[in-house]
């Protein structure tokens, strides 16, 4: 080939390698750009920086503090309904155990012909007795030993504190009240309750409260037809 032809061809091939390198280098910056985000939309990629969050902050000391102390408030608020709650559920179970002990004491004097008698003991705690010879040992009460007594006892944070005797009752406790006296006050001593075989018992209004005095029940045994009737209250209430 001649010289006079070789040099347009060579002419020609370094053009076509300069127009490919160019068409290259536009794609490589296109695919660049599009990889690129908008302004705005991030603080920093790819090394742009954003200057929509450039004078953007967390929350402050202040303000984390007051989250805190209103979590704080309402935990406290909830933790003191909750106690509230508990210690009205533990007085209201004592009192049913109460009047499930009542019905009880009726039922095992119509049972065995004997009187049954029900008395809180010197800690505030339910005994039971029963009259096992009326007639050569008469008034003279053994404890009772049966199963419904001891799942009638109280919880130790509940006490049986007032039990006087009411309606036809009430002649007997103002007679025994000069005569029988607590050891430790000078109030009168808590009378028991005395339950016939013939199913009647004598009228009690009996009350159980906690030991620090929030909650308590007010019970009144109705002793010609055994009925109980229940008052609820708190310590500001009494």
């Amino acid at each position: 080939m001649l010289a006079w032809q070789v040099e347009p061809c060579l002419l020609r091939a370094q053009r076509v390698r300069e127009s490919f390198d160019l068409r290259v280098s536009n794609s490589d910056v296109t695919a660049r750009r599009r990889l690129l985000p908008a302004r705005g939309t991030c603080r920093w990629k790819f090394g742009i920086r954003n200057s929509r969050f450039e004078n953007s902050a967390g929350f402050t000391l202040v303000e984390t503090l007051l989250v805190v102390l209103v979590l704080l408030l309402v935990a406290a608020a909830c933790v003191g309904t909750f106690t509230g709650t508990f210690e009205a559920a533990s007085v209201s179970d004592s009192a049913d155990r109460m009047e499930a002990l009542i019905h009880s004491c009726r039922a095992e004097a119509a049972r065995t012909g004997r009187r049954v008698q029900l008395s809180p003991d010197a800690v505030g705690q339910v005994q039971v007795g029963i009259e096992n010879d009326p007639l050569g040992s008469p008034n003279i009460f053994a404890p009772l030993d049966a199963w419904w007594v001891s799942q009638s006892q109280l919880p130790s944070q509940v006490q049986w504190t007032t039990c006087e005797l009411t309606g036809p009752s009430a002649s007997l406790q103002a007679a025994m009240a000069a005569s029988v006296q607590s050891a430790v006050t000078d109030e009168p001593a808590m009378l028991p309750i005395n339950f016939l075989p013939d199913g009647s018992s004598d009228c009690a209004r009996l009350v159980i409260q906690r030991q620090d005095g929030t909650w308590q029940v007010e019970l009144l045994l109705n002793g010609f037809d055994g009925s109980v009737t229940r008052a609820e209250s708190t310590g500001e209430e009494q």
